[in-house]
């Protein structure tokens, strides 16, 4: 993940390649042995890049893993009976039975669970009526743009609304927010939700009380007793606020040279669960492809369960590294209450789509300190080299993953400029696990979306030459730019 989004670490590069330049001429390079590359990594099959410069598939040995079993029971031992002395116990005055007053016991309060959210055992499923839920506007005052940590963690004083664990959780606005589940005998839950308007008929969906409200469980796991710690993704809202259009001049099939308008763009994926993401592809008859991808999933009690999912990983050439694939959708859909639920809207809603991105997953920077603290690592557990390299990869709960737009891969292309310029009003979507092939504590916050317009003048973007890409002349002699850039448009229209 070497020049992820860091410029001046390709130019740093370029340095460190003419210096090699010179030092190889003067000597013989050798290349490293095998027991050298796996002290990178300790166990695991690997593509990695020697000192010479070279690829190299390194067999690192098998990874230990424990699968989850029944628990261990003790024999049972028969203790014997201690035998108490006969003794005569004395009378027990047996005092006048009390009667108490009649007191009228009111019915149980009706609650409409399709409208209102509650807070429940992860375990059982029952409702958790000691638990205190404080929600929090997101992302907080001063991270708007891009601040990497939720800071402070969450202090009870602080809340924009506070409730008991019955609910309802009555809000007003319509954005994203932090929620933060106590109670007793409980692990503290953290939460991002995204809070949405009311149903496009008009009729509301809140109990009386509420204009409106948040709806969906919070599941909150006893601190006492075995349970599984999955990861949950959120897509990072505040990422999608680096975009730009571009206009790519390609050659046609005439000879002559046509225009082609996207949008790229930056998108970030956070884990915000209870345990990390960790995945391991194992190889098949393919060197660039995986048989089979296992998911690693960490009990409380430390335990690792080892599942299997329907993912793969690559070999991604453009980015000369390993890739899991089906990590993010982009899409370009029509901003109407009907195309909000990705799993039920009519087709026509979305415009435009990108599937099946595939990324390096890695610990790339924080995002929410808390979470780090109460369930993750405060150093990254997925670092980059080696992860980027192997078939293990995955994010530690509380950091994220993000790719710059200027990175092959991350546009979504509208076609002509005449095309474009009908574009009106979308959201730029973002979805992370699309193919929903990963365990997750819930799905509730895997989309991220942001309004956006077409540009006003599309024509203007071929005739500028900071939105202009050059994908017409010699290959060999392209930019840094032009290299990661052009395939995605010589590539279109891809395949649905």
């Amino acid at each position: 993940m070497a020049c992820r989004g860091r410029t001046l670490f390709v130019a740093s590069a370029s340095v460190a390649l003419i210096f090699a330049v010179f030092f190889l001429a003067a000597c013989e390079c050798i290349p490293d042995t095998d027991e050298e590359l796996c002290s990178r990594q300790s166990c695991g099959l690997f593509d990695m890049m020697d000192s010479c410069g070279e690829w190299r598939r390194v067999d690192c040995g098998q990874c230990e893993i424990t699968e989850i079993g029944p628990e261990e029971v003790e024999p049972d031992v028969e203790v014997p009976e201690e035998v108490e002395p006969d003794v005569e116990a004395p009378e027990e005055e047996v005092p006048d039975e009390e009667v108490l007053p009649e007191v009228e016991v009111p019915p149980p309060v009706e609650r409409d669970e399709s409208k209102r959210a509650f807070v429940r055992d992860g375990l059982t499923d029952e409702v958790v009526e000691d638990a205190t839920v404080g929600v929090y506007s997101w992302p907080p005052a001063g991270g708007e743009e891009n601040s990497w940590v939720w800071s402070d963690g969450a202090a009870p004083d602080a809340a924009d609304h506070s409730f008991d664990g019955l609910g309802p959780i009555c809000i007003d606005d319509e954005q994203w927010y932090r929620i933060v589940v106590d109670a007793p005998g409980y692990e503290r839950g953290i939460f991002y939700r995204n809070h949405q308007l009311p149903d496009p008929d008009g009729a509301n969906p809140c109990p009386d009380e509420c204009n409106r409200c948040l709806r969906g469980d919070l599941l909150i796991w006893p601190s006492d007793q075995p349970h599984p710690q999955y990861p949950t993704f959120v897509v990072d809202v505040r990422e999608l606020q680096e975009h730009r259009w571009q206009c790519a001049r390609i050659p046609s099939d005439s000879g002559s040279t046509t225009h082609l308008i996207g949008l790229r763009l930056r998108v970030g994926a956070a884990n915000v669960g209870t345990g990390p993401v960790s995945l391991e592809g194992v190889i098949g008859d393919d060197p660039d492809e995986t048989e089979v991808v296992y998911q690693h999933i960490r009990w409380s009690d430390g335990r690792i369960e080892k599942r299997p999912i329907d993912g793969g990983y690559e070999f991604h050439h453009a980015h000369n590294h390993v890739h899991f694939l089906s990590w993010i959708r982009m899409a370009l859909v029509r901003p109407d209450e009907e195309c909000r639920d990705v799993a039920s809207r009519p087709e026509s809603c979305v415009s435009h789509q990108v599937d099946k991105v595939s990324y390096c997953l890695y610990d790339l920077n924080q995002f929410d300190e808390e979470v780090q603290i109460l369930y993750g690592e405060t150093s990254p557990q997925f670092t980059d080299p080696p992860t980027c390299d192997s078939y293990h990869q995955g994010l530690t709960a509380g950091w994220r993953d993000t790719y710059g737009m200027h990175l092959p891969g991350q546009v979504i292309i509208t076609g002509s400029p005449a095309e474009t310029s009908t574009l009106g009003s979308k959201w730029i979507e973002a979805e992370v696990d699309p193919q929903r092939v990963l365990h997750e504590g819930e799905r509730a916050n895997n989309v991220g979306r942001l309004i956006i317009e077409a540009p006003t003048d599309v024509e203007g973007l071929c005739d500028d030459p900071e939105t202009l890409l050059d994908c017409t002349g010699n290959p060999a002699e392209f930019d840094f730019y032009q290299r990661w850039q052009c395939d995605d448009y010589m590539e279109y229209p891809s395949p649905p």
